[in-house]
């Protein structure tokens, strides 16, 4: 159930979060702030696969070495 609630929860904020960021940054720089928020979401992700890649060929436990012992 609280798997449910984070998702759902992540996926309201996800696209509420642009739109935010929009709505309250001057005009100027508004493309720039909601290009660099989508930025940051890429890096975020690219970051977490980069650890998973370094740390899915320990044996017998992969990336979760300290979590389910």
């Amino acid at each position: 159930m609280s798997d449910l609630l984070v998702d759902l929860f992540e996926g309201i904020l996800s696209a509420i979060g642009p739109v935010f960021i929009s709505e309250c940054s001057p005009t100027e720089i508004r493309g720039a702030l909601v290009t660099f928020y989508n930025f940051n979401i890429i890096l975020g992700q690219f970051c977490a696969y980069v650890v998973a890649l370094i740390f899915g060929h320990v044996p017998d436990t992969g990336w979760r070495k300290g979590s389910f012992k």
